[in-house]
């Protein structure tokens, strides 16, 4: 229940984007936004957002599962995804999603350094018409997020003396194509690295960043909440 960090090679998105996705949901049109689209469907377990371009090209997508913490229910994001990134599409999905949707937004159980975590930061940190919380889940406490914010008191790192341990040659910035399948990436991996399982020797540099940058705690009880 934390914005902990862990590296973005320890989660798949195979689960996400996959033939139900593409060929069995019902999507139907909700939100135009000048060139893009953005497009809704549900099942019994999760609501799902894509960003479509006018050529029905897949941009961005998001899942949400309805959780609840002391009767209020929430939608989490339960996993994201932006095939083509450092564009904005992400945050024109979340942004969707805070002004929209009929519930508050809460962040998943754990965030990628690099990626859903850093969405965040540059939502937390922009001007913005909607409140974004630090919130509590052993307290139902709430306190808000504003520019200038420390990060260190939002996200956390688990056994992260462990990961300051691990040898220096984990931490290589590997050169494997963002565009990859994660088990293309793993056949890379274990070519370099015999000994070594990517999901969970191989260590992001954004992250190592983080973890020596300053006061690490264990972020199990917070998560963010917008609404």
């Amino acid at each position: 229940m934390m914005p902990n960090l862990i590296s973005p090679t320890e989660l798949e998105y195979q689960s996400l984007i996959d033939d139900y996705f593409n060929y069995y949901l019902q999507f139907n049109l909700v939100h135009i936004h000048e060139t893009v689209r953005i497009l809704e469907a549900n099942d019994l377990h999760y609501k799902y957002l894509k960003l479509e371009n006018q050529q029905s090209e897949l941009l961005s997508v998001v899942r949400l599962k309805t959780v609840i913490f002391y009767d209020q229910k929430f939608y989490c994001i339960n996993k994201s995804k932006s095939i083509i990134l450092n564009q904005g599409y992400a945050t024109l999905l979340y942004e969707y999603c805070f002004n929209n949707l009929n519930r508050p937004i809460i962040s998943d159980s754990v965030q990628t350094k690099g990626g859903s975590s850093d969405l965040w930061h540059k939502l937390i940190s922009k001007d913005r018409d909607y409140q974004i919380f630090k919130y509590y889940t052993n307290t139902n406490k709430y306190v808000e997020l504003k520019n200038g914010y420390n990060p260190y008191l939002v996200w956390g790192i688990e056994n992260a003396q462990i990961l300051a341990e691990t040898p220096a040659y984990v931490y290589e910035d590997l050169d494997y194509d963002v565009n990859f399948e994660k088990s293309e990436i793993d056949e890379v991996f274990e070519l370099d690295y015999p000994n070594l399982s990517l999901s969970t020797d191989y260590i992001d540099p954004k992250l190592i960043q983080f973890i020596e940058g300053g006061k690490i705690k264990d972020r199990y009880h917070v998560r963010l909440v917008v609404k």
